[in-house]
């Protein structure tokens, strides 16, 4: 599998905080990596199905809580887009993987735990190829 560049995230995320430290990862990964957030998955939808020249190359998800996984919802309807279900989708919670693996059935390229850290974001994006 040849790898790509990453040039743009979308983050789907409501949590300002989240947020803002998930960009701060990504900058201190690589300055030239560009962010962009969407707090909410219908947002996140309309966004990517108007964007036509800068797609993003990542998805970083948020999962939502145990009982309402809106996150995961996202990740079905993204995949039945056929322009758009190629793009990884990475999900981060702090709800333990293997409930969010549960719910998530073959949507998502990873997993990442939250808080973020940078060790773990770059070598999950190592993983799925990227170079930054």
């Amino acid at each position: 599998m040849e790898r790509q560049h990453l040039e743009l995230v979308l983050i789907v995320q409501d949590d300002a905080k989240e947020v803002k430290l998930a960009q701060q990862i990504f900058i201190e990964i690589s300055p030239s990596i560009m962010t962009v957030n969407q707090p909410l998955g219908e947002a996140a939808i309309v966004f990517l199905q108007k964007a036509t020249k800068t797609v993003p190359q990542l998805i970083l998800l948020d999962a939502g809580d145990k009982e309402k996984m809106p996150g995961i919802e996202f990740a079905r309807q993204l995949r039945g887009i056929v322009t758009l279900a190629t793009i990884p989708i990475v999900i981060m919670s702090d709800v333990p993987e293997a409930i969010v693996q549960a719910h998530a059935a073959n949507l998502a390229a990873g997993f990442i735990v939250r808080p973020i850290e940078v060790v773990a974001m770059r070598k999950l994006l190592n993983d799925l190829r990227f170079t930054f």
